[in-house]
């Protein structure tokens, strides 16, 4: 199957997979290797359910310049994301959720997710 580096057990789906491998590593830290169900993409075995949508956007300081390493959470879950060179993000949330973008010396933003087509922008400001 595709490897896939960076997530946790409980975002895998079952239906769309066929078998799991778990590989401790001597840093504490665990490799999962799935293998998909025939027609199941990589995306749809780590979608945790179907309300979910992979909402993006971009985060910028109030020039507009990218910011790099934000940290973005959907609140009161354990799905994350940070913000890439270009300030840009994707994270599974449904709507109604509350995504919260914090950095350093930055004031923590949040906004609900009021639809998955439109890329959410923010903009932090200075503590």
């Amino acid at each position: 199957g595709e490897e896939v580096p960076y997530t946790s057990l409980s975002d895998i789906r079952s239906d769309k997979v066929e078998s799991m491998d778990v590989h401790k590593l001597d840093d504490g830290t665990s490799l999962i290797y799935i293998a998909l169900k025939p027609n199941a993409t990589i995306d749809e075995a780590l979608k945790p359910n179907d309300n979910l949508a992979l909402v993006s956007g971009k985060v910028v300081d109030k020039d507009g310049e990218p910011i790099i390493g934000v940290i973005v959470q959907v609140e009161g879950t354990k799905r994350g994301a940070v913000t890439d060179v270009l300030g840009q993000f994707s994270i599974y949330a449904s709507l109604d959720e509350t995504l919260t973008f914090s950095y350093i010396n930055m004031k923590t933003e949040s906004v609900k997710v009021k639809s998955a087509k439109k890329p959410i922008v923010v903009t932090l400001k200075q503590e």
